[in-house]
């Protein structure tokens, strides 16, 4: 209830014997406000009034805090992925033929071409037109998330992810899940290695570089039998050549990163 509606109510209840008594004056010309009876009555209707008023804002304001403090609490046991790290890169050591039998979410190791090796969960995109060249080198997107939450996640579905900038568009429903256990400030590496003859084409290939989005849904189970669901969106940048520590270039950053979470459901 809002404060100016709540004064409204107020001086109606504490103004309504007089008024009533205006209008038995103006309609049977008979005038109450002489009788000292009236004005016991109405001091002792007024001290109630006011009784009830104060118990009724004190009630609203104790209603406000109470779900203010549920609010707090259902955000602290929220799970929030938060993206720590973002790469995209070709180089690494792992070809088509290495993941052509991989479809769902699996536990991998990441060995780069100087041998350091990364541990993470990891989804493949195929484009329905790929050559299926098992020599082929997929684009590897190496996403740092932590996890911000007081509950534990116990599963983890990947539903979509999507590409957007200029005129390169790609869609991919993966509907992948994986039992995961990932407690409050646990962080851990999602690979997406993304097979495409994009990566091939120049043309195509010019295209992709403007590509500055990339979105992915991602639903996530708790410990408390609760469904989430998490939109993440990655603004990158494309680098061509001359970063310091990729020197060949062909890599991506990322520029900021933004989500929005919503309970769906209940586990039952």
């Amino acid at each position: 209830m809002k404060k100016i509606h709540f004064v409204f109510i107020a001086i109606s209840v504490l103004s309504l014997p007089i008024i009533v008594s205006g209008v038995v004056y103006l309609l049977l010309s008979k005038n109450i406000f002489d009788n000292p009876d009236f004005w016991y009555g109405y001091m002792a209707y007024f001290g109630t009034a006011c009784l009830a008023i104060v118990s009724l804002w004190q009630n609203e304001n104790a209603n406000k805090i109470n779900n203010r403090l549920n609010k707090l609490q259902e955000n602290e046991f929220t799970p929030t992925l938060l993206i720590t790290g973002f790469l995209g890169i070709s180089n690494l050591k792992v070809t088509f033929n290495d993941l052509k039998n991989k479809n769902d979410i699996f536990i991998t190791e990441m060995r780069s071409k100087d041998d350091d090796i990364k541990l993470g969960y990891a989804v493949c995109l195929i484009d329905n037109d790929f050559s299926q060249d098992t020599s082929c080198i997929p684009r590897i997107y190496e996403i740092h998330l932590k996890s911000v939450n007081k509950s534990l996640i116990t599963e983890m579905e990947i539903k979509n992810i999507s590409f957007r900038g200029g005129n390169f568009q790609k869609d991919y429903s993966i509907n992948r899940n994986i039992d995961v256990s990932i407690n409050n400030n646990d962080e851990f590496i999602l690979f997406i290695y993304h097979f495409s003859d994009t990566y091939k084409d120049t043309k195509n290939k010019a295209l992709f570089s403007l590509c500055r989005k990339m979105k992915f849904k991602i639903q996530i189970h708790t410990s408390l039998n609760k469904v989430f669901e998490e939109n993440i969106s990655v603004d990158k940048h494309f680098i061509e050549k001359g970063f310091k520590e990729y020197p060949e270039g062909n890599i991506e950053l990322m520029i900021s990163s933004s989500f929005e979470i919503k309970e769906i459901s209940k586990d039952k």
